[in-house]
């Protein structure tokens, strides 16, 4: 999984530098619920905060699965966590823990690098909008992706066989 996340926060900066390149020298960077622009920042503000989200937000959500196998098992928040966090499963539970919060790093950045192309596009347009449909259709795919992902996490360590 770590080469996975590398190689996508690697492919993430990349986007979304070369990307920023269209943008103005004031790029509209905050918009209203109708799409409207309604803050605005330099472009170099505006990117250096870009890259800093595309990077440091989706190692957090990685990190937190790894940082399971740091901390002692009474705070690690699991359903059946005597079981999974037995001795004999500790280390393939904490790897699985570590996997799949490395998967929904992956889409978080996905997510960011979409919403940073929205935000170009609103911004090389003339009207200065975010597209909205667009933006919505992501958002509910996130969402639904992020309970997909919280489902399948409970359906693994949920049940014990």
């Amino acid at each position: 999984m770590r080469p996975v996340l590398i190689l996508s926060a690697v492919a993430g900066v990349v986007f979304v530098w070369l990307s920023g390149e269209a943008l103005p020298e004031v790029v509209a960077s905050h918009f209203s619920a109708s799409g409207a622009a309604s803050g605005f920042m330099s472009r170099g503000a505006y990117l250096e905060s870009m890259l800093a989200l595309v990077v440091v937000l989706p190692f957090v959500v990685a990190l937190s699965g790894r940082l399971a196998s740091l901390l002692p098992p009474r705070f690690v928040n699991l359903p059946n966590k005597a079981y999974w966090l037995a001795p004999e499963r500790q280390a393939a539970t904490l790897h699985t823990l570590s996997q799949r919060t490395g998967w929904l790093a992956v889409f978080l950045l996905a997510f960011l690098c979409f919403v940073h192309w929205l935000v170009v596009q609103a911004n090389i347009g003339s009207t200065k909008a975010l597209p909205q449909v667009p933006f919505f259709i992501g958002l509910a795919l996130l969402l639904v992706g992020t309970l997909g992902w919280a489902i399948a996490l409970h359906r693994r360590f949920g049940n014990v066989p």
